[in-house]
């Protein structure tokens, strides 16, 4: 008996061994000081890190991790595993398919269990307290509140946003398109060249008078701040610094008025020496009288046509000052424009066409709707008097000949609009 006894554990054990689905894997570290060295020894602090030591301690701590992820994996895989084991290795309570138990919800399943003072604690319950399989979700259901999908409205909101693209064309849409069009006639600012105006460093230097002017207020404010009205000082340096403002705007626009071309007065700039140490005594000061050259208009055109036969000036270079790249750029600009908006104005135009004629036949359609169901009604009239073995009036065949005569005409006219909706 104990030899049987005795082999029937160690049977018993050898199964439960066989059965058992861990693997056991190998999840020990890395060697550090024999596969990582200089891992090994920078963590020891036994050598300094240099600049060409830093890709082989990349590689090492990529391997370590590499290293690290494998045995994490592994493990997980393990613990899974053996969860899994334990799971089916546990009994579960055995429930017939198909049959649910009734809901203890404070409702007495039966009479024994309320006059027993038992409560029910689970199990199986009597065959007799089970209803039909389809009763027991009806019961839940009823318990829950419904909950409701919720609505999908894309396709409802794509729809309502393609109606306006593929509705019917009126009389709004073709009021539109006539407002566009006509619109497009205050465009002829866009083509207008505004007025030249002052060189920057003329706007500039009043600029900068101006707010030295303003400065100046402001600090005579400042020290007289005790004072109830302004300084006689504050006015006097006002009305000055405005007399010099004007005198300056005076001489550049005097300095403007050259006589001179700019080809001349390039030439003479190079042939006179700056003298800029002027002494008080040659200064000007009653201000120098305008210069009056005669045939400077000639002599520019000698100078250009001189500098152009020594190669000096090119040809294409001989344009109106005027004309820099600003104003080049603008007419460039000006000209896209232009073409842009002759081709907006012709596919304005083509479509105004089209929505007539698309319009004229959405009217023919209707009246063929009602030519349509005319016919219909005489076809059933005189089908209900054949139907009663007799002959059709005289009425109903001249109505059914006029009624066919008007659907052909509509016909017609619906297809040569069709038609030539189609060239265009």
């Amino acid at each position: 008996m104990k030899g049987k006894g005795k082999g029937s554990g160690s049977s018993s054990s050898s199964s439960a061994s066989e059965e058992c689905p861990l693997q056991f894997p190998d999840v020990s570290p890395l060697d550090h000081t024999t596969v990582c060295p200089r891992y090994t020894a920078v963590t020891q602090g036994d050598t300094a890190l240099t600049l060409d030591d830093v890709d082989t301690l990349q590689l090492e701590l990529e391997t370590l991790l590499v290293s690290v992820c494998g045995r994490k994996r592994q493990l997980a895989h393990e613990t899974q595993v053996l969860v899994s084991w334990q799971e089916k290795k546990i009994p579960l309570p055995t429930c017939t398919p198909g049959k649910r138990q009734r809901p203890s919800d404070g409702k007495p399943g039966s009479k024994k269990f309320k006059d027993g003072g038992k409560v029910f604690t689970g199990g199986r319950p009597p065959r007799k307290h089970i209803g039909t399989p389809a009763s027991a979700p009806h019961h839940e259901e009823g318990q829950a509140t419904p909950q409701t999908a919720p609505r999908n409205d894309a396709p409802n909101r794509f729809w309502a946003s393609l109606e306006p693209y593929c509705a019917e064309i009126t009389q709004d849409d073709l009021r539109m398109l006539e407002e566009l069009i006509h619109s497009r006639e205050d465009d002829a600012e866009y083509y207008r060249i505004p007025a030249l105006g002052r060189h920057y460093a003329h706007r500039w230097a009043q600029e900068d008078l101006l707010e030295e002017q303003n400065e100046g207020a402001k600090a005579t404010a400042a020290g007289d701040a005790t004072e109830t009205k302004p300084s006689r000082r504050t006015v006097q340096d006002s009305k000055e610094a405005d007399r010099m403002l004007k005198g300056a705007t005076k001489e550049l626009e005097h300095t403007d008025t050259c006589p001179l071309g700019p080809l001349t007065q390039r030439l003479v700039s190079c042939l006179v020496e700056e003298n800029l140490m002027c002494s008080v005594e040659d200064a000007d000061v009653g201000g120098a009288a305008p210069l009056a050259v005669a045939g400077a208009a000639q002599l520019e055109r000698r100078v250009r046509r001189e500098l152009q036969e020594q190669g000096l000036l090119e040809e294409a270079s001989a344009v109106d000052s005027s004309d820099d790249q600003v104003l080049a750029e603008l007419r460039r600009c000006q000209a896209e424009l232009r073409a842009l908006s002759a081709h907006n104005s012709t596919q304005l135009a083509t479509l105004l066409k089209r929505a007539r004629d698309r319009l004229q036949e959405q009217e023919l359609r209707k009246k063929l709707r009602i030519v349509d169901n005319e016919v219909l009604d005489v076809f059933r009239r005189i089908s209900s008097t054949r139907q009663r073995k007799k002959s059709p009036t005289k009425k109903d065949r001249e109505q059914a000949l006029r009624a066919l005569r008007d659907r052909q005409a509509l016909v017609r006219q619906v297809d040569r609009l069709s038609a030539g909706g189609a060239k265009h």
